[in-house]
């Protein structure tokens, strides 16, 4: 379970509701199966694992990112990767 923390003088940022996203992920056991089940094979000696591929996918739609070029941003979280497993 994630305890989330509120700081009501901090900025909000567009990111800030992804760990209840992440959560529900992984509570529900919907991230693992699908890739465990996914048919992805990446042959290049620098390819990202499945998880990592699939995650930042999954990570950039729920930000709201409509353009490649917005993954990026995702580069700085620290914390919701990690909440996926991701690497």
């Amino acid at each position: 379970m994630i305890h989330v923390r509120c700081d009501t003088q901090a900025i909000a940022i567009p990111l800030g509701q992804l760990p209840f996203c992440t959560e529900f992920l992984q509570v529900n056991r919907l991230f693992d199966p699908w890739v465990n089940s996914c048919p992805l094979v990446l042959t290049s000696p620098n390819v990202p694992s499945t998880r990592d591929a699939l995650g930042t996918t999954v990570l950039s739609i729920l930000s709201g990112h409509q353009r490649y070029a917005h993954i990026s941003v995702l580069r700085g979280d620290t914390i919701n990767p990690a909440l996926l497993g991701m690497s």
